[in-house]
């Protein structure tokens, strides 16, 4: 298992933007394959956002972002952005279902 963590710092006045651009994703990442989990996480009462996603292996996940689905679902990222990004790739090592 693969997880990738893209953590997002938000200006206040671009957070309900960024939190509509988001709110179908879940169901769109649905039909992505090898994608096993996706969240949009925020720190409570703050700027500080975390798109979790889980997936199958760093191939699907690579497969994902060289794909055009996924070039299109961040065209509309392109140009002056209102976010500072950080992107952060773990291998899972051991996990449990409780």
């Amino acid at each position: 298992m693969f997880v990738v963590m893209n953590r997002l710092r938000v200006e206040d006045a671009y957070r309900p933007r960024l939190e509509e651009a988001f709110r179908h994703s879940g169901e769109r990442m649905k039909q992505v394959p090898g994608c096993l989990r996706f969240l949009l996480l925020n720190e409570k009462e703050s700027n500080l956002y975390i798109v979790y996603t889980e997936w199958q292996d760093e191939q699907a996940y690579q497969a994902w972002i060289n794909s055009p689905h996924f070039q299109q679902a961040h065209a509309q990222s392109q140009g002056p952005s209102q976010t500072q990004s950080e992107l952060e790739t773990f291998e899972v090592l051991f996990a449990s279902v409780v």
